[in-house]
């Protein structure tokens, strides 16, 4: 039987279980959402919930407890072309103690505010999208509260780096042409 056992079972084994929650825990503060199965985004649920509660305390041994739950997974891989040593050596543990913990701070003092018996809690949430294509299995958002206008921010910040990188590709001829006919429309 298996009373009192809150842990979701994902039928693999417990290391494999362990590390699948930890990955997508990684990726869930990494990037403020992640799309996964909604089995496996309750079972993350639950992590990430009481890893940024141990985040909110803010001393060394919530660090040295994130650091056994979470490792040194960095926040910025290799692919992302950077000089920034202070942000190459950048782990999830930072991003989760000096930005997301504060915010949702800032969000539980709100909501003791309004609400006196809210005691912590809901830093996350969960919204079905429907089946896969390929194996018809229910995919789930699992999303930090607070943090819904990133997905937006960047997919803004992917555009006008393509526009910027059309323009670059452009030769000099058709750049100081497009220029000329600025300056004419301006005038008029």
């Amino acid at each position: 039987m298996r009373h009192g056992k809150k842990q979701v079972k994902l039928s693999n084994t417990a290391s494999h279980n362990q590390a699948l929650i930890k990955n997508l825990c990684n990726e869930l503060f990494r990037h403020k959402r992640i799309v996964t199965t909604i089995s496996k985004a309750k079972a993350a649920r639950m992590t990430a919930e009481r890893l940024i509660t141990f985040a909110k305390q803010g001393d060394l041994a919530a660090r040295r407890i994130l650091l056994s739950r979470l490792g040194k997974y960095r926040f910025i891989t290799h692919s992302t072309p950077t000089t920034d040593e202070k942000l190459l050596k950048r782990t999830v543990i930072h991003e989760l103690m000096d930005e997301i913990a504060p915010k949702m701070k800032l969000m539980d003092d709100a909501r003791k505010a309004k609400n006196a018996n809210y005691t912590g809690g809901g830093y996350t949430r969960i919204m079905k999208l429907g089946k896969r294509k390929g194996d018809a299995s229910e995919l789930a958002i699992l999303e930090l509260v607070g943090y819904e206008n990133v997905q937006i921010d960047r997919q803004n910040a992917a555009l006008d780096a393509k526009e910027t990188k059309a323009k670059r590709s452009k030769s000099i001829s058709e750049r100081i042409k497009a220029k000329k006919d600025e300056i004419k429309k301006e005038s008029k």
